[in-house]
């Protein structure tokens, strides 16, 4: 069972809550827009991912910042959680 629940809007107390984060809220509930959230640390691994893939009944993407080798072209690559990253051609 996880320790993580499924919860309904935004949280009752933003003590602690980034100011992004209640700024995403605002604009939700500005635009009458129902949703559901699930308050977890950071998850480092898609394995750790795995118990609020199921809560949200939905597939967690890898979200992977590149950037070229000389670090002046920037990537963000988003794909399933269950493909393999291979940086080899």
């Amino acid at each position: 069972m996880s320790e993580y629940a499924l919860e309904k809007g935004r949280p009752a107390d933003a003590s602690g809550r980034l100011g992004k984060e209640i700024r995403v809220y605002d604009f939700l509930d500005r635009l009458g827009i129902d949703y559901e959230r699930v308050d977890h640390p950071a998850l480092m691994t898609m394995e750790a991912c795995e118990s609020v893939d199921k809560m949200l009944d939905t597939r967690i993407c890898k979200n992977l910042f590149l950037c070229n080798r000389q670090g002046t072209q920037f990537y963000l690559l988003m794909m399933h959680g269950d493909k393999p990253f291979k940086t080899k051609f």
